[in-house]
């Protein structure tokens, strides 16, 4: 496994791939992880981690953009000689092992994850997406096989020119964890929460390319109108300090998982996660 996220920061790639290592080593499979490191890890991790060398990511500083595959990880990955490369990032590390697993004719898959070229828009960096764009389809183009969580995933795919064994690759949600049922009162009465008024809850990373700007722009619209609610944000980043200024009175919880993270989507009322257009509609 190739990954640009594993267990310095609790994102939904890195909480995938280790759900997917741990099956995998429940059912005997020998798994070696092969991505960057932080100072301390975010979380117990699964499986064995080889880190690479990496540096925080430029206006991104809670990730790690990885630097390759140098001689120590790329020996040691040559010394495993797996029966499955599997990456998840298009990254340095990402193309580096793609060279070498051509190189040595190992079986090579990945999972797609994030659309990253979508990203230099936020950070006024619009020029570059049409080459970040065409490395990323040469990149998976590449690949025997990509795993998409969804039908929608397909389509873009197929829509970007990316060509090869398209599958999908589902995720599920634990709705014994995440129930209405955990809906709590006395979790919104210690917010200032009134019993009839309406929570608008995001919930996810507080970057510019999660949109925060057009959720900032919504709620505002919402108060011009005089539409009684109250903004829930769950997450951090480095945009929450802007936040606290646009949205006045909304509850910031900050990171949460587990149980406190069910409780908080069931004491909700209103799920708000903007997407990204697709091109002909911009």
């Amino acid at each position: 496994m190739v990954t640009g996220s594993y267990n310095y920061i609790q994102d939904g790639v890195a909480l995938t791939l280790n759900r997917m290592v741990g099956f995998l080593q429940s059912r005997g499979v020998e798994v070696l992880v092969f991505a960057p490191v932080g100072k301390v890890p975010a979380f117990a991790h699964q499986g064995e981690v080889v880190p690479v060398p990496s540096v925080p990511a430029p206006g991104r500083g809670e990730y790690r953009a990885a630097l390759g595959l140098p001689r120590r990880p790329r020996e040691r990955l040559l010394a495993f000689a797996p029966d499955i490369l599997h990456i998840a990032t298009p990254d340095l590390l990402g193309h580096a092992a793609l060279a070498l697993g051509r190189k040595k004719g190992w079986p090579i898959v990945a999972s797609y994850h994030t659309r990253y070229e979508t990203y230099l828009k936020y950070y006024g960096l619009d020029v570059l997406t049409p080459l970040l764009a065409g490395i990323i389809r040469s990149f998976y183009g590449a690949c025997a096989e990509i795993f998409v969580p969804s039908a929608s995933m397909v389509e873009v795919l197929r829509a970007d020119g990316v060509e090869g064994q398209i599958r999908l690759w589902p995720r599920g949600v634990d709705t014994d964890r995440f129930s209405p049922a955990l809906r709590s009162p006395a979790w919104r009465a210690q917010r200032g929460v009134g019993p009839e008024e309406v929570v608008v809850a995001f919930v996810g990373r507080l970057v510019k390319e999660k949109r925060v700007e057009s959720v900032a722009r919504v709620l505002a619209r919402l108060r011009g109108a005089g539409v009684d609610h109250r903004p829930l944000f769950v997450g951090d980043g480095p945009e929450c300090a802007w936040l606290e200024r646009e949205v006045p009175g909304a509850i910031f919880e900050g990171f949460l998982s587990g149980d406190s993270l069910a409780t908080a989507y069931a004491s909700a009322d209103v799920f708000f996660f903007p997407a990204t257009p697709k091109p002909s509609a911009m």
